[in-house]
């Protein structure tokens, strides 16, 4: 592995942890942003135009309702995804969508929200994209299926009912053949091919990287590494993929964490080409592993600069201050 010297970093402490039910959002962009709200207000302040005093709490009828990942619509429409708990059923799939000022929008869904149960004991969403024909896709796992942990995708029409012209009914679930398939992240190809990072069990290196892609009907790609997957493994007794992004080039830029390392949890990026093979042009073999000196170094999110240089953002431990914010870029 290598232990890279061609990263830059900084690190920002937060002293206090904060819980964020649904706020009024900002993405990450690399395009200057103005505000249309005029000089009296303060940058960094909520928006009292959305919702209530810029938030939007929303009960979906169960003790437990979580949302994990948003984007953001062409039209300014606002889809929010997690999982809402069924007494019988479990977690399950949820997605909601708002308008632009924070009200649930009446023209997707059930009034506004759309629930997806994918047979698992335990069906949660932990990533959401759009496509550019405005279809939703969700990713996340199925915990608790007769085949274990599976990796499971829903889409959904721009209406909010699901897609009978993908998977089955709408869903698919990837069983990898371990006991434990985790989808973490998404993102979709120019083609319509949808990319899923995440992680899959070997029984004797313990979790791996996995980089799953999807034809637009929701079959595996066979042209894409080793039947449509690629897995990949750092050394770590567990090695988990949290983030992707698609460069121009068509090759897939991967960020996550190799935990139990001899130095401890150490940033971990992978990056394929278009066809899912490790890039030996990055780092050693496709892979980079990064020590930044600590017990517990982790990779959360991942953004490409027009250049194609990776940022990469995630925590590090601070032996006084705990966990700090901590944002790395690398050359390409």
């Amino acid at each position: 592995m290598l232990r890279t010297s061609r990263s830059r970093w900084f690190t920002v402490p937060l002293k206090t942890p904060s819980l964020l039910v649904i706020t009024a959002i900002a993405g990450l962009a690399l395009s200057a942003c103005s505000g249309a709200h005029g000089s009296s207000v303060a940058a960094g302040t909520l928006d009292s135009g959305f919702g209530a005093g810029g938030k939007v709490t929303t009960d979906l009828g169960s003790p437990a309702d979580r949302a994990d990942a948003v984007v953001v619509q062409a039209d300014g429409k606002i889809v929010a995804a997690g999982s809402t708990q069924d007494p019988a059923q479990g977690d399950n799939f949820a997605v909601v969508r708002y308008t632009p000022d924070g009200k649930l929008d009446s023209g997707f869904g059930d009034g506004g929200k759309s629930v997806t149960d994918f047979g698992g004991k335990s069906d949660v969403v932990a990533a959401v994209a759009l496509q550019p024909d405005g279809k939703i896709v969700a990713v996340g796992t199925s915990h608790g299926t007769a085949t274990g942990d599976n990796i499971a995708l829903a889409r959904y029409a721009s209406d909010g009912r699901l897609d009978s012209g993908f998977g089955t009914g709408g869903r698919v679930s990837s069983d990898l053949g371990t006991a434990a398939d985790h989808g973490n992240a998404v993102a979709v190809q120019s083609d319509g091919k949808i990319v899923v990072v995440g992680s899959t069990k070997d029984p004797v290196q313990g979790d791996n990287f996995l980089v799953a892609r999807y034809a637009p009907d929701g079959k595996l790609d066979s042209g894409f590494g080793d039947g449509g997957r690629a897995a990949t493994d750092f050394g770590g007794k567990s090695d988990v993929a949290a983030a992707v992004a698609l460069a121009r080039d068509g090759k897939v830029v991967v960020v996550g964490t190799s935990s139990g390392t001899s130095t401890g949890d150490n940033i971990a990026l992978a990056r394929y080409t278009s066809d899912g093979k490790l890039d030996s042009g990055f780092g050693t073999g496709g892979q980079v592993s990064t020590d930044l000196g600590t017990a517990a170094d982790h990779g959360n999110a991942v953004a490409l600069q027009p250049n194609c240089d990776i940022v990469v953002a995630g925590t590090t431990k601070d032996p006084a201050q705990g966990d700090n914010f901590v944002v790395l870029r690398y050359v390409v």
